[in-house]
């Protein structure tokens, strides 16, 4: 996500979930809300299949229709970048990589693939130099331009694990309730903040506390950390020292 204050923290994730509300979304929740460089807000919904594109005015369009994405990721040129999850018949699901340029063209990075080993789709950055980071089952991998992979720092990986490109050249991760930063030179780990999650919720989204889990963040240039903790209905901050703050608690039925 661009850089930008709390206050427009809380307005896109306030206002982006009255829309999903009114949208009647019937699924387990996406992540990765984006604002462009011309002020418009994209987001994935996982109940419709669809990348919407929320103007300033407060016009609503489907930017990428019939596609199962949880997370979106959008570099400084207002490029997009997207999993997709499909079945064709009974056999899936394939996991492919896919760019939409800011010109509207698309492409596919990574072709469908059936082995979730080797890559599974929902949640993937692009550097600046188009290497690809994603996630298997040993940890976090790095694809370069020619598709030879590598991995580039080791993960006990939990289903819920997501990851922004933030300041210092480096990958952040929360994974369960930990926040973790991963350096894109060599895959060292620092450990930033610990016990994100309240276990069980004292305020779940879920009525059975499912999806106790953040789901999506974003890294501020000062090194201040904005948490969405959709599964307990809050907005954390960490400092770079790792001192938790809660800086917002949405009342029910929002999350």
């Amino acid at each position: 996500m661009k850089r930008n204050t709390t206050r427009c923290y809380l307005f896109i994730i306030t206002g982006v979930f009255i829309l999903l509300q009114s949208l009647q979304v019937q699924a387990h929740p996406g992540w990765g809300i984006q604002v462009n460089s011309k002020g418009e807000i994209l987001f994935a919904d996982v109940g419709n299949t669809t990348i919407w594109k929320l103007l300033p005015d407060g016009n609503l369009s489907a930017l990428v229709a019939d596609t199962w994405t949880h997370s979106i990721h959008l570099d400084d040129t207002d490029n997009l970048y997207y999993g997709k999850e499909e079945y064709r018949g009974e056999v899936g699901p394939y996991n492919s990589f896919w760019k939409l340029s800011a010109e509207g063209s698309e492409k596919v990075l990574i072709a469908p693939v059936l082995n979730r080993d080797w890559f599974l789709g929902n949640n993937a950055l692009v550097d600046s130099s188009e290497n690809i980071y994603y996630f298997n089952r040993s940890g976090m991998l790095k694809r370069n331009r020619e598709g030879e992979h590598t991995l580039l720092a080791e993960f006990e990986k939990r289903a819920m694990t997501t990851m922004v490109m933030g300041p210092g050249n480096a990958i952040y991760v929360t994974n369960g309730d930990t926040l973790q930063k991963v350096l894109l030179t060599d895959g060292h780990k620092t450990t930033l903040a610990k016990a994100l999650l309240t276990d069980p919720a004292d305020d779940p989204f879920f009525p059975g506390g499912e999806f106790n889990d953040v789901l999506g963040f974003d890294v501020a240039e000062n090194g201040d950390i904005y948490i969405a903790y959709f599964g307990n209905r809050r907005l954390l901050k960490i400092k770079p020292d790792g001192t938790k703050t809660e800086i917002y608690h949405s009342k029910a039925p929002w999350s």
